[in-house]
């Protein structure tokens, strides 16, 4: 019988931290309910993204603090090379750019940890898979609380 491979017990890892972790950024959103309404009343699309981008930073961070956890668990080796990472990014084939903001989507996470543990860079096509199975879980979390803010206005 085969194992799994690394990306795959990785993006599994990742995926899985997402899920647990929704409801910090759920939370979040519900926490700013107030604000939220008012900028939906301003319909200020621009300044509505921009306020939910913010608000996703909190999540993105506990994903990937779990995902280091698990790692220096299993291997202090593997955390302190994804701290290099993190510092030089582009070590793993990230822009030096793409984590000076430090949102740590799931694409990133995916290829700091998969050179921590490999030595190689990820392949972009898993970079943005990865991604777009968090957005996706994140999206289903967003509409189901915009819906409760929406409704608590009634």
């Amino acid at each position: 019988m085969f194992g799994l491979s690394t990306r795959e017990v990785l993006s599994k890892a990742i995926l899985n931290a997402s899920q647990n972790n929704i409801s910090v950024y759920t939370d979040n959103l519900w926490s700013h309910r107030e604000q939220i309404l008012s900028i939906l009343d301003e319909n200020n699309s621009d300044k509505f993204s921009d306020y939910i981008v913010d608000l996703t930073k909190p999540y993105y961070e506990k994903v990937f603090d779990d995902v280091l956890h698990t790692l220096s668990v299993s291997s202090p080796t593997i955390n302190e090379r994804a701290k290099l990472a993190i510092m030089s990014p582009s070590l793993c084939g990230l822009d030096d750019k793409s984590i000076d903001d430090g949102v740590f989507i799931a694409g990133i996470v995916y290829a700091v940890c998969y050179w921590a543990i490999t030595n190689k860079q990820a392949k972009e096509k898993d970079f943005w898979k990865i991604s777009e199975q968090q957005r996706d879980i994140m999206e289903k979390g967003r509409q189901e609380t915009m819906n409760k803010i929406k409704n608590s206005r009634k």
